[in-house]
């Protein structure tokens, strides 16, 4: 099994074994890669709820997974940058009581500068 497996694996092992009052948590994982399908490790995920302004940052692994995980089911707003490529937002990503989500970023290459 991959690392990336091993993320995922960890996150439900996680979750099927935390106590029903859990159950109301959300998890959010997914690669982050270049054009050419190269993991982009290092990259900053920023996670933001846009009903309370709730804020969590990950960083991808060496082979481009990340994973976070207790987050509040509802709309958030997922953020995904690494210098020198161009950041990637996604907004109103729905996460739902005990589904993890997956989304998955492709980071195409653009200056330092960028916004």
């Amino acid at each position: 099994m991959n690392a990336g497996g091993l993320i995922l694996y960890a996150v439900l092992v996680v979750a099927s074994a935390a106590p029903a009052s859990a159950d109301s948590f959300a998890w959010l994982y997914g690669h982050v890669v270049d054009p050419s399908g190269a993991a982009i490790p290092d990259a900053a995920i920023t996670v933001v709820n846009q009903e309370n302004g709730f804020r969590r940052v990950a960083q991808s692994q060496l082979d481009g997974e990340f994973a976070v995980g207790s987050l509040h089911p509802g709309l958030y707003t997922i953020t995904a940058r690494k210098e020198g490529f161009a950041i990637l937002r996604r907004f109103n990503v729905k996460l739902e009581e005990a589904q993890p989500a997956r989304l998955d970023f492709l980071l195409s290459v653009g200056s330092v500068e960028e916004v």
